[in-house]
């Protein structure tokens, strides 16, 4: 018997699972969710994020749907947390 090669697979995504699993304003990521079982390819969670009612699900709890590959996360992050640290550094913030 032949596969189909074109034949796509798609993970289900159930957003209470989502609540459950993450807080308020938290990042979701493609990663974590892995972490937690709940999906398995990038491919599928992208068609379900990209969904209106997927995104107006995740604004009820105050999260933003953002699209972008993991290099594009990582430099995210990068930058963020150099420009977060020099506002820290620049008002002389210290650690109690």
């Amino acid at each position: 018997m032949r596969s189909n090669i074109f034949r796509t697979e798609y993970d289900l995504v159930n957003l209470d699972q989502l609540e459950a699993l993450f807080d308020k304003g938290a990042t979701v990521t493609v990663e974590a969710l892995r972490e937690r079982g709940i999906v398995s390819s990038r491919t599928a969670l992208v068609k379900v994020l990209r969904m209106k009612t997927t995104r107006d699900s995740f604004a009820r709890f105050g999260a933003d749907v953002l699209e972008s590959s993991p290099e594009e996360f990582s430099r995210f992050i990068r930058d963020d947390l150099a420009k977060w640290s020099k506002v820290i550094r620049d008002a002389g913030i210290k650690l109690e």
